[in-house]
């Protein structure tokens, strides 16, 4: 072989190699992956340098791909999206990212400016290999802007058995991921599946669960969050949570913003939603290296700091997790609760004792 074919070869093998997704890892799957029969690539027309906006160019391609497809973006290609990519009614689509990114440019008051939308009746749907990028540059104790909250990273509204994996979601004035009812019908988010992703940057929380039942948050990298890690926060007496698991995440920053009261886990809101469903919650294996900064309202937070205090939720556990940020105590607040099980839990003291336990029945600790 010449030495210029040589060098062509390598360079043709080098292309493939970038071109290949980066695998997930194997786990054990909450449920089956999509059925696909084809594979469908965006066309090179469609703009994946950033420099224009691609979001309805793609947009229309999307919408005209069958269901039962992978959607197979340019590796490495960014696309500058306007308005986010809205999936409605589809049924059995993979979103294979190759590394390309979504880089939204819309405000962060506008839902749809989300990089990406499932909304509605879809169904065994999944997004890998992205870099999902917001469009908020504000870092550190800025980082939340309660004015404009609702750009999120993925936004699900209904749908059955999403998954989302293996992405880089960043620098959202919303949540990384929130789940939430379809308002017109009431149709909660049944069957997520997110993990392995780094989420990184995020505005508000790194999950917001509202309308959701079968939920299975983990093995996801999770730092500089303003608001807390897992926010359970229903408005009304349509949403709540059913089944939701937050399990062997690896948490560093969370709780930034000094503006509210932040946690590592919350669902404690009775102002609204009288009447929402929460039961099934279990919050196990997470590790957590940083922790909130002390502020005015989130004092001297112990890293593993929570309180769960929704009337009446009911069947909570609450195990294995660890932390290396002390703070002071009661760290682990518990309220009216049906059924929870704290245990194995490793969370230095600088004051005060661990738990606070109210009005709550069937408790093992």
């Amino acid at each position: 072989m010449s030495g210029s074919a040589a060098a062509a070869w390598c360079l043709a093998a080098v292309m493939l190699i970038a071109a290949t997704p980066t695998p997930t890892p194997s786990v054990t799957r909450p449920f089956p992956a999509p059925v696909t029969s084809r594979t469908v690539t965006v066309p090179a027309t469609i703009d994946s340098t950033g420099a224009t906006n691609a979001a309805t160019a793609l947009q229309s391609f999307v919408n005209g791909v069958p269901d039962g497809s992978v959607i197979s973006f340019k590796a490495g290609g960014i696309y500058r999206m306007d308005r986010g990519l809205f999936v409605s009614n589809r049924h059995h689509l993979v979103f294979e990212g190759n590394g390309a990114t979504l880089r939204a440019t819309g405000a962060g008051t506008l839902i749809a400016a989300s990089p990406v939308l499932i909304d509605g009746a879809n169904s065994d749907i999944a997004v890998r290999n992205f870099t999902i990028e917001g469009s908020n540059g504000k870092t550190g104790t800025a980082i939340y802007d309660p004015k404009a909250e609702d750009q999120q990273g993925v936004a699900i509204y209904g749908g059955t058995r999403i998954e989302i994996t293996n992405n880089i979601i960043r620098k959202t004035w919303g949540d990384g991921i929130y789940a939430n009812e379809k308002d017109t019908t009431h149709s909660w988010v049944d069957g997520l599946w997110v993990h392995h992703n780094t989420i990184v940057s995020i505005g508000r929380n790194a999950f917001t669960m509202n309308g959701a039942k079968n939920a299975l948050l983990e093995r996801n990298t999770i730092d500089q969050v303003g608001g807390s890690v897992l926010d359970i926060e229903p408005d009304t007496a349509y949403q709540g949570a059913i089944n939701i698991t937050l399990r062997a995440n690896t948490v560093a920053a969370w709780g930034l913003s000094p503006l509210y009261t932040m946690h590592f886990v919350a669902c404690a809101n009775n102002e609204f939603g009288p009447g929402a469903v929460i039961r099934g919650i279990t919050i196990t294996g997470n590790h957590v290296s940083q922790g909130a900064p002390s502020s005015v309202n989130t004092p001297n937070a112990g890293g593993l700091s929570t309180w769960i205090g929704k009337k009446r939720t009911a069947d909570v556990t609450f195990t294995n997790n660890t932390t290396t940020k002390a703070g002071a105590g009661p760290v682990l607040r518990f309220e009216y609760v049906d059924g929870l099980t704290v245990t194995g839990n490793s969370q230095p003291l600088t004051s005060g004792s661990l738990l606070y336990i109210y009005d709550s029945t069937n408790v093992t600790n």
